[in-house]
């Protein structure tokens, strides 16, 4: 019983502590065609690894591994064991032979069942790799379970280097994407009889003592008991051992330091309410390109509209997937709401190069329903069918670096082993794969730095799981008749988009005071007051999507060169609104305008856009002012409609005193147009504007429950019908 003793003291004790991910390795060198006799070799050098990772390699070709460790069954039952590998592996349980992957081959899977007891068993995979691509990738299924990795809280070596340090560190040193809500453990030191243990835990590398988060003798610790740790931050922990040597002398070990980055979870988030900005607060903001709008759909509500010819989104500020956290093999998840007008090969997003297994992306294939995972390449690319065109369908797809899922409308449609390497220059866009344009609507855009469990993309798609339990049923019925029946009601919590201006009502000559347009002058002098000759004509056959109508406002000047001062030809129109009067601003969420430049238009000259206000009682005074705004075109995109957003809850608009913000603006009477030269050159050209439109985006549905499932302010019998499909999908 000494000399077995001695043994352990040397070779390593068999492992008692908690789960934590770790197996044992020992890394070979040599040149075989199939997986060879290890135990007839010297290894070059063996250790803990977490899972069954070959990353402890000293080159890439003519290497082998074999792993050893416990994994522990929860469920008994018959499980099936894979691995995919490029070279051979094979994967014994109980020193039996499941799974022969063996021989020289690119990367394949292969698997074998095995029925398993509740406990502890234990598991050997062997691998060599001789030449070309080199892969490992072991996973399982059982009882109740999808394909998944073998998890770290199932997985602890079979022995343990002899130590009297705490060791095996989950979250991994270095590890990045860690949930916040982990909970960090280690291994016991088993030269050390009875340990107890000192763990400091901060966001200081330094770990001073004021670090010092708890003290006792289980190998475990939880950060914030309850809550979580923040989002992408770096964490640094030490975890410092005492030993009491009962009969010597008590001593106190400190431990390696560690590290580990938690996840930031919601990477980007796109609602597309009224813009194509970032939701999320990361500040990933889009903008559209080509003919891209904000539209609204019966639905959905507000929704991202492209037609398939130029329209996507790109950011203002690219990204690759390495910038947003997405890249390698990192575990993944892309979801959205998407409405399929034709199959054209265009994509729904896209990031990564085009080059094998770099790529990130989902898009649509020449053939109706069918779509296609895209990582590029014969071996990594997923295709599968999905009824689709015309309709609206949830799409999640989650990648946990070992496993590839895709959930449509929150069941599993497709799953396959892939190992990834999202990588390279290639930035962020939505609606575009390379240069195949997606047709169709897309809402709730979404990128996640983890993967996503099918729990959470259930509550996404179900709308009506009012009771949280999963299902759409009964219960959830209840619930909406209820307030149904009740009438549950706001009125007018939406306003309609109310047209200022769409020069449609004119005809030439143009324009006719009397109907609210004028026009000043304010400058050096040179120009009388009003002008001479009114910049002002009707233009008639302008292609005008989406609004419809033909005829716009051209607004041509000419300013000369004038002692310094601004010169300001000011274009005006008083808003009249059929039996309202004047305007409640404060009702809505943005101005819209369309406008298009002349491409001879000179620079130096700026385009603001003001709002006056016309209290009971109050002479007429500005409200607001935007701008400078651009008189030039893009000469990468001339001859193009523009659309200028303003956002009057944006904190940045200057607004005039006593206005605070447009909460402040219940008599809106005017909009002006004001063209301003500052730079005392002559300046000319030529502007054109159409749809002058208010917008409201919010509806102001307070109080009302979560039964008004589109969010239009009223519990109706369109409730009822998204209610009735989402029965009817979850199998009633």
């Amino acid at each position: 019983m000494k000399d077995l003793a001695i043994l352990l003291v040397v070779m390593g004790v068999l492992c008692t502590g908690v789960a934590t991910g770790y197996v044992n390795y020992e890394y070979y060198e040599g040149a075989w065609d199939t997986v060879p006799d290890f135990d007839s070799l010297t290894p070059v050098h063996t250790g803990v690894a977490v899972n069954f990772e070959i990353g402890n390699r000293d080159r890439d070709e003519n290497i082998g591994f074999r792993f050893r460790a416990l994994i522990s069954i929860s469920t008994e039952g018959t499980y099936t064991f894979y691995t995919r590998s490029d070279d051979g592996s094979r994967l014994f349980i109980n020193d039996v032979l499941v799974v022969n992957n063996d021989g020289t081959h690119g990367s394949q899977v292969q698997s074998g069942n095995i029925d398993l007891a509740v406990g502890e068993h234990t598991i050997e995979v062997t691998y060599f790799n001789k030449g070309g691509g080199y892969e490992l990738t072991v996973y399982y299924r059982g009882p109740g379970m999808e394909n998944q990795g073998i998890g770290d809280d199932i997985l602890s070596p079979v022995e343990l280097p002899a130590t009297h340090k705490a060791c095996c560190p989950l979250p991994p040193d270095e590890a990045l994407g860690v949930d916040p809500a982990a909970v960090l453990q280690w291994e016991e030191p088993n030269l050390v009889d009875l340990p107890e243990y000192d763990v400091y835990f901060g966001t200081d590398p330094n770990l001073p003592e004021e670090t010092l988060a708890a003290e006792g003798t289980i190998p475990t610790f939880d950060p914030f008991d309850d809550g979580d740790m923040a989002i992408n931050t770096k964490y640094y922990w030490r975890v410092d051992v005492y030993d009491p040597n009962i009969g010597g002398t008590p001593a106190t070990l400190t431990g390696d330091e560690w590290e580990f980055t938690t996840r930031r979870g919601l990477v980007a988030m796109y609602e597309f309410e009224k813009d194509p900005n970032d939701s999320s607060g990361n500040g990933h903001d889009g903008r559209l390109q080509g003919d891209a709008q904000i539209a609204v759909d019966a639905f959905r509500g507000n929704v991202l509209s492209l037609d398939g010819d130029g329209d996507y989104v790109d950011l203002v500020d690219p990204k690759t997937a390495a910038e947003l956290g997405l890249g390698g093999n990192n575990p993944k998840s892309m979801t959205a709401w998407v409405y399929t007008r034709s199959f054209n090969n265009g994509g729904l997003f896209d990031v990564g190069a085009h080059s094998d297994g770099q790529n990130f992306s989902l898009r649509t294939l020449d053939s109706t329903n069918q779509w296609r995972i895209q990582y590029h390449g014969g071996s990594y690319d997923i295709d599968f069918s999905c009824d689709s065109l015309d309709k609206w369908v949830h799409f999640a797809l989650v990648h946990d670096g070992a496993f590839t899922r895709m959930y449509v409308n929150g069941i599993l449609k497709t799953q396959a082993s892939r190992v990834l390497n999202t990588s390279g220059s290639d930035f962020f866009r939505i609606g575009q794969w390379g240069g195949d344009d997606f047709n169709g609507l897309i809402n709730d855009f979404a990128l996640w730095d983890y993967a996503l469990s099918s729990e959470v993309i259930c509550q996404m798609v179900l709308l009506a799981d009012f009771d949280d339990d999963n299902d759409v049923d009964a219960g959830d019925l209840n619930s909406l008749a209820g307030d149904w029946l009740a009438s549950t009601i706001v009125p007018g919590s939406i306003q309609p988009t109310e047209v200022l201006e769409d020069f449609e009502v004119y005809s030439t000559p143009f324009p006719a005071i009397s109907m609210g347009w004028f026009v000043y002058l304010s400058d050096s002098g040179t120009f009388a007051d009003p002008p001479g000759n009114y910049p002002c004509t009707l233009v008639t056959g302008e292609p005008e999507a989406p609004y419809g109508g033909d005829q716009v406002m051209q607004v041509h000047y000419e300013y000369p060169v004038y002692a310094p001062a601004d010169d300001w030809l000011v274009l005006g129109h008083y808003v009249s609104v059929e039996d309202e009067g004047e305007l409640d601003l404060a009702k809505y969420d943005e101005i819209r305008f369309r406008i298009k430049y002349h491409g001879a238009n000179t620079d130096d000259v700026g385009l603001f856009f003001q709002g006056a206000d016309e209290p009971p009682g109050i002479i007429e005074r500005e409200a607001f002012r935007v701008g400078p705004l651009p008189t030039t075109d893009d000469p990468a995109d001339p001859n193009q409609w523009h659309e200028i957003v303003i956002d009057l809850r944006d904190e940045t608009i200057d607004w005039q005193s006593p206005y605070g913000g447009v909460d402040d603006v219940h008599n809106f009477n005017a909009f002006l147009f004001s063209i301003v030269n500052s730079s005392g050159e002559e300046r000319t050209g030529t502007l054109y504007f159409d749809d002058v439109r208010l917008i409201d985006y919010t509806p102001d549905c307070a109080g009302l429950p979560p039964t008004d499932i589109n969010g239009d302010c009223v519990v109706d019998k369109v409730d009822f019908g998204i209610l009735a499909d989402e029965w009817m999908r979850t199998g009633l």
